[in-house]
């Protein structure tokens, strides 16, 4: 299993990427391969496709740095100090990769605990670490659960609501 720990604070030494380190240094000691990336700086661009990566093998309409960072990974944990919808989750989620986000921002309260991935206080190491074990498993079911419920976010879908 892949866990990735996405950083975006620009700071080296940000609480953000602390406990990123402590909660992946915990998934790594149960046998999880680990990896962080600070995403300041890379190329980046908004998602476009509109499911594109989920129809077509999860492979990504853009050419762009995310779209090798999520064939990289089977976890998407982004914990962040402060965050809007974070359409980057649904970008990860319609690859089928469960997802951590910040408890309290913007993409939370969209699913239930457990159905797509948890909710996290961004700063908190071990609660982050804990939910990485509960996605490890029951990783297929909320896998299978990402790439069904991204289709909640089609672009066409939402203008028509």
């Amino acid at each position: 299993m892949k866990v990735l720990g996405i950083n975006s604070s620009p700071r080296e030494e940000s609480n953000v990427r602390i406990a990123l380190e402590a909660a992946l240094e915990a998934a790594g000691a149960k046998g999880a391969e680990t990896e962080i990336i600070d995403v300041n700086g890379l190329a980046i661009s908004p998602c476009q496709a509109d499911n594109y990566c989920k129809e077509h093998d999860s492979e990504c309409a853009l050419n762009d740095d995310m779209a090798d960072i999520y064939k990289k990974m089977d976890i998407f944990v982004m914990p962040s100090k402060y965050e809007t919808f974070g359409l980057v989750y649904v970008e990860a989620m319609s690859c089928g990769l469960p997802i951590i986000y910040t408890r309290g921002q913007g993409f939370d309260g969209y699913f239930k605990e457990g159905e797509v991935g948890y909710s996290v206080k961004y700063n908190d190491p071990k609660e982050i670490s804990a939910f990485i074990e509960k996605i490890i498993n029951n990783y297929n079911s909320i896998s299978k659960r990402c790439i069904e419920y991204s289709d909640r976010f089609k672009w066409k879908d939402i203008a028509n609501r």
